[in-house]
C-alpha cells in the first residue's frame, strides 16, 4: 500500500493543513487564521470550526494534509458536525471552478454529489449527479459522523472517474461521473469552499480531516484505506535551552506549548543571535494516544512523515535572517522570514535515514535554531508543535467500479 498525504509544501497554506484529532488538544495554525475561522471546543472533542459566512477565505483549507492533487486515486476523509440546521444548502467539499464536482449538504444534513454551473452562477446553476445520502450529518450537539469521499480516476480508464461516499463506514452512493474536468484545480477539493458567497448561517465543525492519495493499485475497492487521525505533539522539556523566554524564565518550553490557541506576545521565546538553539522532546506516543497506530507518510516522498507547525514573527529590524526548524531525526529545514506579524507556517519533515515509526514520536526532539552566522533579527516564536498523521483502523472496501451500458475503457496515449 502506497497511500499517503500530499507533502508538497508548494501547495500548502501557512495556516491550516489538517483537522484536529479528538486525541489531541489543538490543531495547526490556530491564532493565525483569517476572518471566518476559529478554534473551538465541542464538549470533549476539540476541533476546528469553519464558518460558512460567505466572506471566509478559501485558501487556508488547502494544505499538506488536505491537498489531493496529482494522484491516481483520492480520498477526503474526516469527522463532521454541523452547529445547527443550515438555512440553505451549501458546499461541504469541492472547489469553486466551472463544472467542478462538489459535495452538497442539504438543510437536513444529507449529502449528494453535484456539478457546478458556470461563473457567476456556479452554485445556483449546479446540477445533481448523485441522489441524496440516506444518512445525514448531525445538525447539533457533540456527535460527529465520519465522512469518506473516494475518487478513483484510474480503474475505468481516462474517460471515467468513479466516486463513492461513505458516512460512518456505510456506503451512501457510488457511481461513474464520466471524465473528470480538465482543470487541475478540480482535484484540490477544499473543505467548505466559498462558492458565490453562499451563507448557510451555521458552522461546520470537523476533526481528523485528511486528504490521501493512492496509486492505481490502491483503489478503494481493492485496498482498505486508513481511517486517519491527525494528532498534535507539544514540547515537554528544554533539551537545548539558549533562547530567552517571556512568560516562564526557567521552563522555556511552556512559552510555546500552547494547547488552546497561541497567545501571541503573552508568552514566547526569542533570540537575535547566531548559533542559538531552543529544542525539546515532545509528548510521548502513549500520552497523545497513538502508541498502537501506524504512521501515514507522504505519498510522494516516503521519508516525509510528521508535519511541523510554527507560529512566529520578527520583532526588530535586522539585516540578516537565517532561521531553521530543528529535529533530531532530520536535516535542518530553512524557514522564510515571517515578517513582523505572527504567521503560522507548516512543513513536512524528511527523515535523514530509514522510515518513520511510532517509536520516533518518543525519540524526536524539535525546536528552532539560528545559523552559525548571518542572523541578527529578533525572532519570536509563540507556538511550535508536530502533527502526526496515523491510523489504527481501516475503512470497508467500496463498490467495484463498473462501466455504464455501452461504455468502454480508454487507456494509454492516443
Amino acid at each position: 500500500m502506497t497511500i499517503g498525504y500530499n507533502g508538497r509544501v508548494g501547495y500548502a497554506s501557512p495556516n491550516f493543513f489538517g483537522g484536529k484529532s479528538k486525541d489531541a488538544l489543538v490543531d495547526a495554525g490556530y491564532g493565525a487564521l483569517p476572518t471566518g475561522w476559529s478554534h473551538t471546543d465541542v464538549g470533549t472533542q476539540p476541533c476546528v470550526s469553519v464558518l460558512i459566512d460567505g466572506a471566509h477565505a478559501t485558501g487556508p483549507v488547502r494544505g499538506l494534509m488536505t491537498n489531493l492533487s496529482s494522484g491516481a486515486t483520492y480520498g477526503l476523509l474526516g469527522w463532521f458536525n454541523l452547529s445547527g440546521t443550515p438555512s440553505l444548502a451549501f458546499c461541504l467539499a469541492g472547489y469553486a471552478a466551472d463544472g467542478a464536482r462538489c459535495l452538497e449538504c442539504g438543510t437536513d444534513g444529507k449529502v449528494r454529489l453535484v456539478k457546478l454551473g458556470n461563473a457567476p452562477n456556479r452554485w445556483s446553476g449546479r446540477t445533481a449527479v448523485s441522489g441524496w445520502s440516506s444518512a445525514a450529518l448531525p445538525l447539533t450537539g457533540n456527535t460527529f459522523k465520519h465522512v469518506a469521499w473516494f475518487m478513483d480516476a484510474a480503474t475505468l480508464g481516462l474517460s471515467h472517474c468513479w466516486m463513492t461516499l461513505m458516512i460512518d463506514e456505510v456506503e451512501q452512493w457510488s457511481l461513474d461521473i464520466g471524465a473528470m474536468p480538465t482543470d487541475t484545480e478540480n482535484t484540490y477539493f477544499e473543505l467548505c469552499p466559498d462558492i458565490d458567497d453562499v451563507n448557510a448561517a451555521i458552522s461546520v465543525r470537523m476533526y481528523d480531516c485528511a486528504g490521501l492519495l493512492g496509486a492505481t493499485t490502491d483503489a478503494p475497492h481493492l485496498v482498505a484505506w486508513p481511517k486517519p487521525k491527525v494528532t498534535a505533539q507539544h514540547p515537554i522539556d528544554d533539551y537545548a535551552d539558549v533562547w530567552t523566554g517571556v512568560g516562564s524564565l526557567t521552563d522555556l518550553y511552556k512559552n510555546w506549548d500552547d494547547a488552546a490557541g497561541n497567545d501571541g506576545d503573552t508568552t514566547y521565546n526569542w533570540t537575535n543571535t547566531t548559533d542559538k538553539q531552543q529544542v525539546g522532546h515532545g509528548q510521548t506516543a502513549a500520552t497523545i494516544g497513538i502508541d498502537a497506530d501506524t504512521i501515514i507518510r507522504s505519498y510522494f516522498v516516503a521519508t516525509e512523515g510528521p508535519v511541523a507547525n510554527i507560529v512566529h514573527r520578527t520583532a526588530s529590524g535586522g539585516t540578516k535572517w537565517a532561521g531553521y526548524l530543528y529535529t533530531g531525526l532530520s536535516a535542518l529545514v530553512s524557514l522564510v522570514n515571517p515578517g513582523t506579524t505572527y504567521l503560522g507556517v507548516n512543513t513536512a519533515i524528511t527523515r535523514s535515514s530509514g522510515s518513520w515509526a511510532i517509536a520516533d514520536v518518543d525519540a524526536i526532539r524539535f525546536g528552532l535554531q539560528t545559523a552559525a552566522a548571518d542572523h541578527d533579527y529578533e525572532w519570536r516564536a509563540t507556538s511550535i508543535m508536530l502533527q502526526w498523521l496515523t491510523y489504527l483502523t481501516t475503512l470497508p472496501l467500496t463498490t467495484t467500479p463498473t462501466l455504464p451500458a455501452g461504455g468502454f475503457v480508454q487507456t494509454g496515449m492516443f
